[in-house]
């Protein structure tokens, strides 16, 4: 049997067994709990419809759609349990992995709770370790430059070096090198 005559076959037991899914619309998206609630196309309420087949403590893929959106509501087998099973827009998606988490919603991508701040822009980091280079280049070469005079005392010196002395660097900040959108 081909894919395709797969594919045919499936869909043509989905829509053989009656109501085994129906499209709804979410009424209520409780974005910090494990289910939703739904209202199918003739008005019907359905709440508590799992935000996905299992429930085991959190683990997982987690998405929660936005409200009003349009959802694909499945049976989980012959019982009277459903899932969400396709979702139109989503609001946020989690998934947890042992001790590994991701977090998604419009605003942010958060790994593991985001405790150590955003993640490093590679180019604001780079750019910033050059500036700290060509500094300590230019010392480098004022000391070649040197030449050493006996008995000055290391005016020499200070003079040879007074123009690098004279332009400070800036502290480095943290937001000056990560991007708070991608916390990790």
């Amino acid at each position: 049997m081909t894919d395709n005559e797969k594919i045919i076959r499936g869909l043509k037991q989905l829509s053989e067994e009656p109501h085994s899914s129906f499209i709804a619309t979410v009424s209520d998206n409780h974005p910090d709990d494990d289910f939703i609630d739904v209202e199918d196309l003739v008005g019907t309420a359905y709440n508590n419809v799992r935000k996905r087949a299992t429930v085991d403590g959190g683990k997982g893929l987690i998405i929660t759609p936005a409200a009003n959106s349009f959802v694909l509501v499945s049976r989980i087998g012959g019982s009277d349990e459903l899932y969400m099973a396709m979702v139109s827009i989503i609001e946020t998606v989690k998934l947890s992995i042992d001790d590994i988490t991701i977090a998604i919603d419009n605003s942010k991508v958060e790994f593991n709770g985001g405790r150590n701040g955003g993640m490093v822009i590679s180019k604001n980091t780079a750019d910033r370790l050059n500036k700290i280079e060509d500094d300590i280049n230019t010392l480098k070469q004022d000391f070649t430059a040197w030449t050493p005079v006996p008995n000055d005392g290391g005016a020499a010196l200070k003079a040879a070096t007074a123009s690098w002395s004279d332009q400070q660097l800036q502290d480095t900040h943290a937001s000056d090198l990560e991007d708070t959108k991608v916390t990790h």
